[in-house]
């Protein structure tokens, strides 16, 4: 009996095998400092075994099945930014020496933003790059997480309501799915675009030490509450005409 050649097998024969090989349920970190999950440490030997199995491999490992995290806090938000910085100057795209090439980020098919404060160089600098993997590659799902620094405690703030280069993005009509998501120890601004789910914000004064029992105790068990960013878009733009025209037309066609 002959011995069988992996190659030989139907692609979707390939596609099963290859699938618990790279996938994973754990977010996959967009980061210079990262290591891929446990699950994904034999992605790149296989990408590089042959070019007829990267050519099944490569679309599953970059597919919906797998979600990318770019995460902004803690020592991570200064790499991205040192990275994201490094590639402008140096004219960015997919040079080899790059750390977020162009045709490695289009390829992503499902991104998690994660951020404790959507500061000057997060909205120039990195959501347009967002918006080019949404326009111009696969990206069709985006969820962002506003989150609360464990170790400095606090509130996610009102400003981010303002944030319109945040609300342009995730209403792109080139993405299928988009959520925006704060922790549940927000400004009370929030409240009134989550109705019915729990949270902290409508706390308005407890003593220190309750405050910071709460704090702690949130740290711990970290809780995101979904935003309908979509009635916030409705309310700074009820006419479409600044933020996403493109889903304005949509949800006006949808409405009829």
């Amino acid at each position: 009996m002959e011995p069988l050649n992996l190659l030989d097998l139907p692609i979707d024969i390939l596609h099963l095998i290859l699938t618990p090989l790279l996938t994973t349920s754990q977010p996959i970190l967009v980061c210079p400092c990262a290591s891929p999950p446990l699950p994904l440490h034999a992605a790149l030997p296989i990408l590089l075994t042959h070019p007829a199995l990267y050519a099944v491999a490569c679309p599953l490992l970059y597919s919906p099945l797998n979600t990318f995290l770019l995460d902004l806090t803690g020592p991570h938000c200064s790499h991205v930014r040192r990275a994201v910085r490094d590639d402008k100057d140096g004219g960015g795209g997919d040079d080899a020496s790059s750390l977020f090439p162009s045709a490695a980020l289009r390829r992503i098919a499902g991104l998690t933003i994660r951020t404790a404060k959507l500061r000057g160089w997060i909205l120039g600098d990195v959501l347009p790059l967002v918006s080019d993997m949404a326009v111009r590659g696969s990206l069709v799902s985006l969820d962002v997480e506003l989150a609360v620094p464990a170790d400095k405690g606090g509130v996610v703030a009102a400003a981010a309501l303002q944030a319109r280069p945040l609300l342009s993005l995730l209403a792109d009509p080139y993405l299928r799915s988009s959520r925006l998501c704060v922790d549940e120890r927000h400004s009370p601004a929030w409240c009134r675009f989550h109705p019915g789910q729990r949270c902290t914000g409508r706390m308005r004064s407890v003593s220190a030490d309750a405050a910071a029992a709460a704090a702690a105790a949130a740290a711990a068990d970290t809780r995101m509450v979904d935003v309908d960013w979509r009635e916030i878009v409705r309310e700074m733009d009820p006419e479409g005409r600044e933020l996403a025209m493109g889903w304005a037309d949509g949800e006006a066609a949808r409405r009829r």
